[in-house]
């Protein structure tokens, strides 16, 4: 147990105001306190207690494992350094070219899209004949299957060369940037969207 001292004289020892004391107490119901506190009532700090308290919850902070009141100012210091940190990791991983641009992304889905809607676009033409005089609904099923493979593959033929495409854009661009080696945007295929 370490020595009894009230709030003013708990301030003194940390170099903050006894305001300052007064809101880490409010903004955190588990600040032990030992005594009073109640009106007329000199408040009672522990002081090992509480500095114990304080290094634990400095420490739950920067670890982000602790619970804090919302709308308080730890609170918002936390989101503060969270949003930093993230900002500071996308500005990181867009210079090393494993982030690409959301206008870049919509670009590879709208190929994507247009890839797939061309095959699927010539399905019926390519087949209304032949299903026409099929009686069997086994063949039809058949004659059904091999048409989505067949749309399947060259949908991937024509994915995967947009793929290199594109791998050899960034590629070119790391190139004209100094960078060398690092991982390609197929190898981050999961990494896609800023």
């Amino acid at each position: 147990m370490g020595k009894l001292v009230n709030k003013k004289e708990f301030a003194d020892i940390l170099g903050k105001s006894p305001r300052h004391i007064s809101e880490l107490i409010a903004n955190h119901p588990d600040f032990p306190i030992e005594d009073g506190g109640g009106r007329g009532v000199a408040l009672k700090i522990d002081t090992a207690k509480a500095i114990e308290w304080l290094i634990q919850t400095e420490v739950n902070k920067q670890l982000g494992h602790c619970e804090i009141v919302e709308g308080s100012l730890a609170s918002e210091e936390l989101k503060l350094k969270r949003a930093r940190r993230e900002k500071v990791e996308m500005e990181t991983a867009t210079a090393r070219k494993e982030l690409l641009p959301f206008p870049v992304v919509e670009q590879i889905l709208l190929r994507v899209a247009n890839i797939f809607s061309t095959q699927l676009q010539v399905l019926p033409p390519r087949n209304a004949n032949a299903l026409a005089i099929i009686d069997n609904p086994a063949e039809v099923e058949d004659k059904l299957q091999h048409e989505c493979a067949r749309i399947q593959s060259a949908t991937a033929g024509e994915l995967l060369s947009e793929v290199q495409t594109l791998t050899a854009e960034i590629n070119g661009s790391r190139e004209s940037d100094g960078q060398d080696g690092g991982p390609t945007a197929t190898e981050n295929s999961g990494r896609m969207g800023a």
